[in-house]
């Protein structure tokens, strides 16, 4: 997916590993800003430090840190002249602090083209590693599990679910700390007492020998979904090999799907039973029955005999609620549903969805969101913050989603998207104005007011609606209250316009805001004609007692 250069600063000489995309396709460069705006909020020595982010020709980069050491792939790997038990890892591992410096971690050894791969049951075999079968030969993968466990709980407790976790992504430091990388295909989900998180979802993507059922279905995923990977990386470290196996990735989703895994035991006798209840819990295929939180997993490893943690400074733990399942909404999705499946025939148009806040007005919109992927539609989503409040705000992601098609696609879909009207909108969206013939051209802030309005919202009309005709579109806008005055102008120009191509907004706003200071423009809208609206009332008892049950930290 991506490509990373070994880099220096200018200024302060520090060598970094740069990432950008190997080619701006679409789906790159949008897992790509996934990744950094993962790792721009997130700070703790098991998960890469990002140092710095721009652009370069409309295409994203980022910086992060060089970790020296071990991917736990090439660990699992074992060189063939170096036994898997004397490398530098195995004594902090196996909770000897002693470190030969020599021992694994030189240029050569980075370097190092691993040819062949032994299972931990090959390289255990009694008297070959001067220790008994028993629980304590496992000690040394039980502990990196469970050093696994904290930086995965300060991610899961900020509400990123990392969804792509399997030996290549964990890298080992020589003091054996293992650090999360490569956060491309990240989720999120409500952390702490934040609001729902509004998120593309839908499309099955991930590791074939590590994702979880939920993942493979392509439904949303929370914090239970990288404890099932974590799972089959624990099972790989007692066996040799994730739970399901296969070159084809088929009978590996399927095994995930509806197999249930052989205990760990079944491939090595010497595996306690407990070990094997262990594992078998993290690999449930109901998330409801696995462990709840990784930190409920690294109370059960120290139970296993894995030994305490390493990180320096013990992470803030923060509360955390797992999305519950949507109830009593079915007549709104059925409604919603149909306007998708009518677009192309019946054109779009701008639908308004009101009430009051933690109604469930976003958890609707992430299911519309999900089916919507998954039955082909392109999906954009934005949301409005208090915080931004820049001109034309909450449209910026659809026109970095015109960006990204037209990277992809070249200077000919770059002219059917903008003709010559790209540069004006670069005021708004300054990538534009890297693409092939679209140099700012007009300033509209030279022309009176409502000729430089009129010229705006026909040039951003033209755009989204070529857009959508390359593939139909859903564009959802939450929290329009909170949304600046000319995003709201031109939405409410878009809902008056006869003639909307395949695109449809949904746009979701809070009911007691209305009247207020925050949403003049969003209250002149409601009241006018163009834009369909509806209104979530609050849940029935029936419908309450029917969402899933939740865990709750």
């Amino acid at each position: 997916m991506g490509v990373v250069w070994l880099a220096e600063c200018r200024q302060s000489k520090a060598q970094v590993a740069l990432k950008t995309v190997r080619s701006p396709a679409a789906g790159l460069l949008d897992s790509l800003r996934r990744e950094i705006r993962a790792l721009a909020k997130l700070s703790h020595p098991g998960i890469v430090a990002i140092r710095d982010e721009g652009i370069q020709g409309a295409v994203p980069w980022y910086a992060m840190e060089i970790i020296p050491g071990l991917s736990l792939r090439q660990w699992l790997g074992e060189s063939p002249t170096l036994p898997w038990w004397t490398s530098s890892l195995a004594g902090p591992l196996a909770g000897n602090a002693r470190q030969d410096p020599e021992s694994g971690f030189s240029s050569e050894r980075l370097g190092h083209s691993f040819r062949s791969k032994r299972s931990p049951g090959e390289i255990f075999r009694p008297g070959e590693s001067g220790q008994d079968c028993a629980l304590g030969d496992f000690q040394a993968s039980l502990t990196l599990v469970r050093r696994l466990c904290d930086p995965l709980d300060y991610l899961h407790s900020h509400g990123v679910v990392h969804c792509d976790l399997k030996p290549e992504n964990i890298l080992l430091r020589p003091d054996a700390r293992p650090v999360l990388v490569d956060f491309g295909l990240t989720q999120h989900f409500p952390a702490g007492m934040n609001q729902e998180v509004l998120q593309v979802a839908g499309l099955a993507a991930g590791t074939a020998a590590y994702m979880a059922p939920e993942q493979i279905r392509g439904e949303v995923c929370d914090a239970r979904t990288d404890l099932y990977a974590l799972g089959c990386i624990l099972y790989e470290l007692l066996t040799g090999s994730p739970p399901f196996v296969g070159k084809e990735s088929g009978p590996l989703l399927h095994g995930h799907l509806h197999d249930a895994p052989p205990p760990p035991s079944e491939h090595r006798d010497e595996i306690p039973l407990a070990l094997d209840r262990l594992v078998l819990k993290l690999l449930e295929k109901d998330p409801g029955k696995r462990f709840g939180y990784a930190t409920d997993l690294a109370r059960a490893l120290g139970g296993l005999g894995a030994s305490n943690g390493i990180w320096p400074v013990s992470s803030t733990s923060l509360s955390y609620l797992y999305r519950p399942g949507l109830s009593g909404r079915d007549l709104e999705l059925r409604r919603l549903r149909n306007r998708l499946e009518n677009l192309e025939r019946d054109g779009g148009g701008v639908i308004l969805l009101g009430g009051e806040s933690g109604i469930g007005k976003t958890r609707l919109l992430v299911e519309l969101a999900r089916e919507a992927k998954k039955s082909g539609f392109r999906v954009v989503v934005s949301e409005a913050t208090v915080e931004r409040k820049g001109p034309l705000q909450l449209l910026r992601p659809a026109l970095r989603a015109v960006v990204d098609i037209c990277l992809q696609e070249g200077p000919e879909m770059t002219g059917f998207l903008l003709a010559k009207h790209g540069g004006r909108l670069a005021a708004y969206e300054p990538a534009l104005s890297k693409l092939p013939g679209q140099a700012k051209s007009i300033d509209l802030s030279s022309l009176p007011v409502a000729d430089a309005q009129a010229r705006l919202y026909r040039d951003l009309t033209k755009t989204l609606d070529a857009f959508a005709a390359t593939n139909p579109t859903l564009l959802i806008l939450d929290d329009l209250q909170w949304a600046d005055d000319l995003s709201l102008s031109f939405l409410q120009h878009y809902a008056q316009t006869s003639d909307c191509g395949p695109l449809l907004v949904l746009g979701a706003y809070r009911s007691e805001e209305l009247g207020s200071s925050l949403s003049p423009v969003l209250a002149e809208i409601l009241a006018g004609s163009g834009a369909e609206r509806m209104e979530l009332v609050r849940l029935l008892p029936p419908d309450v007692a029917g969402i899933s049950p939740t865990c709750w930290r």
